[in-house]
């Protein structure tokens, strides 16, 4: 037998929540001696457990002791922890995903006028993608391949916060067409197990500089950080130097794409007679 202050060091607990428990019956101590000294033995460690896992679940004390008396196997009780777990770890990839946007949100009011288009300078690292390519011509075309990328890479391997990449090519003639590769980062240590067919696994390459600008916003408003992006060039210090890169960082919330918000880059190399 344990007494009270021994078994809450076992169980990590306080010896008022023991307490607690006891009053409402949820667990009774097996001995009560003179001066109501409680003691507690080994066998009910078990017990104490799973009342500890089910308040972590979310249920209340009453509903606890609902499916004590009902008898939750621990098959059942280690079904509903790993799914609790799993739920957690996706508030916090998503947390971890808000809390990025925000830096980024931040960097650009640090670093840009606050009347003037926000274009800031910055490297991009490499990364592993999954992605196809496609040539679309007008934005109806662009808007269903990008479904269709977002449809077949909605789930693993990729974490809730891999962001959705598209890279646009310049046409090589004025027909209106567009040379587009569109797919997912992978996370870091993550394959593509998918059958053969469109996608393909790949590297999305580095650049040591690129000028982006942020489009809080549905796609069909992206022209204007484009726009930014091309008066910011116009300055003449430096000229493209590869395919423009959209980096959706945060999808949108509804069918009017309200609430996405989207990196353009455009990457670069000192023009001739500009900054080396």
């Amino acid at each position: 037998m344990f007494s009270i202050g021994l078994f809450a060091k076992l169980a990590q607990v306080t010896t008022r929540q023991l307490r607690f428990y006891d009053t409402l019956g949820l667990l009774v101590p097996d001995q009560v001696g003179p001066g109501g000294r409680r003691a507690y033995s080994a066998a009910q460690l078990p017990q104490l457990q799973r009342i500890l896992a089910l308040k972590d679940l979310g249920f209340s004390l009453d509903q606890i002791r609902g499916l004590l008396q009902s008898g939750v196997s621990p098959e059942e009780l280690r079904g509903m922890l790993r799914l609790k777990q799993a739920e957690s770890q996706q508030r916090l990839q998503a947390e971890a995903a808000r809390w990025r946007r925000i830096q980024t949100r931040l960097e650009y009011l640090n670093r840009a006028g606050h009347d003037d288009p926000a274009v800031v300078l910055k490297a991009v690292p490499a990364a592993r993608w999954v992605r196809t390519r496609a040539v679309v011509r007008g934005p109806a075309q662009a808007e269903a391949l990008f479904r269709r990328v977002s449809s077949a890479l909605g789930g693993a391997p990729f974490a809730p916060d891999s962001p959705f990449v598209g890279l646009i090519h310049d046409p090589e003639g004025g027909d209106g067409e567009l040379e587009v590769e569109a797919g997912r980062v992978l996370p870091v240590g993550r394959c593509w197990p998918g059958p053969p067919g469109p996608f393909a696994q790949a590297e999305l390459p580095a650049h040591d500089l690129v000028a982006a600008a942020l489009h809080a916003g549905p796609p069909d408003d992206l022209p204007l950080a484009y726009r930014a992006l091309a008066q910011w060039l116009a300055q003449g210090a430096f000229v493209r130097a590869g395919p423009a890169r959209e980096v959706l960082l945060c999808p949108p919330q509804g069918p009017d794409g309200q609430g996405a918000v989207t990196e353009v880059q455009f990457p670069l190399r000192a023009a001739a007679g500009g900054p080396a």
